[in-house]
């Protein structure tokens, strides 16, 4: 059986940022609320329990007025979990749009083989190569390491939903929220972008929820960077609960520098490239 049509909806204008595409805080809502229609769709009733990951790649802008679908599937049940495939695309052209990839501990039952197609490789990891480090990584620790702070907030009910539990979006929203902060920590400020008709976008990202966060908790994000290249860099914040200290997620970007006029992507200057690597962490797994 083909993969299921778990979401129509809609590129609101409210919903798009200063590079006047769909922001991607919006990409993760709308695949959580695929996720969860398609669970329901095959009498799962979120049997899975709790995501522990998800992989989202970003193939193409989203605009404001433009129809969005989604169509998802299983595409593993092993052992170490089950895997979730979904394809959104814009109906109107057909274009792919993005891809997301969630990873659960639970394995599906009885409607797994129902609803099952081949993994597209277009969903697979281009950038974010190596598997996050969840080890006990705690505020003190990124004192230590001069980490920096880039946003601090307060989970908002917007961002919750059953029982008070954040949302993805509360994750990605305050990553969204920090980035112009971490640009500027090596040298891409919002004027210098400005002045060169440039904006930022992130075209790859993984969340990884370790603690959920809770309608009310206040939170922190430390910005480290993993990787630098000719025209993208790739980046790692820590969301930790501002009162207990403890790492409740961790999000990793890959981002690039897009030319307004062109909506394509610039290099990555030589100033930022050595900025990163001065404050270049190692991602778990990374040899050398």
């Amino acid at each position: 059986m083909p993969a299921l049509c778990s979401l129509q909806t809609f590129v609101n204008t409210w919903e798009c940022d200063e590079n006047d595409h769909m922001n991607v805080q919006f990409y993760y809502t709308k695949f959580d609320d695929a996720a969860l229609v398609f669970q329901a769709l095959c009498g799962l009733d979120e049997e899975l329990g709790p995501r522990r990951t998800r992989h989202v790649r970003y193939h193409a802008e989203l605009l404001s007025g433009e129809q969005v679908a989604i169509h998802s599937s299983f595409v593993s049940n092993d052992e170490t979990g089950t895997v979730l495939q979904h394809i959104m695309i814009e109906t109107q052209t057909g274009r792919l749009a993005a891809t997301a990839l969630d990873y659960y501990d639970e394995q599906a039952k009885g409607s797994y083989d129902a609803v099952r197609e081949e993994l597209d490789p277009r969903a697979v990891s281009r950038s974010l190569l190596h598997p996050v480090d969840m080890s006990e990584v705690t505020r003190a620790q990124r004192d230590e390491q001069n980490i920096p702070v880039t946003s601090r907030g307060v989970v908002r009910a917007s961002h919750c939903g059953k029982g008070g539990i954040a949302r993805d979006q509360a994750y990605i929203s305050c990553v969204s929220d920090a980035a112009t902060h971490a640009w500027e920590l090596i040298g891409l400020s919002g004027a210098w972008l400005g002045d060169h008709g440039f904006g930022r976008v992130a075209v790859e990202m993984r969340v990884t929820v370790r603690e959920p966060l809770m309608l009310g908790d206040l939170f922190e994000l430390r910005t480290s960077f993993t990787a630098a290249r000719s025209k993208s860099f790739s980046k790692r914040y820590d969301i930790f609960n501002l009162k207990t200290g403890q790492l409740c997620a961790t999000n990793e970007v890959t981002a690039m520098i897009l030319n307004h006029s062109t909506r394509r992507s610039e290099g990555i200057p030589d100033f930022a490239q050595e900025a990163i690597k001065t404050m270049m962490i190692k991602p778990a797994g990374a040899e050398g």
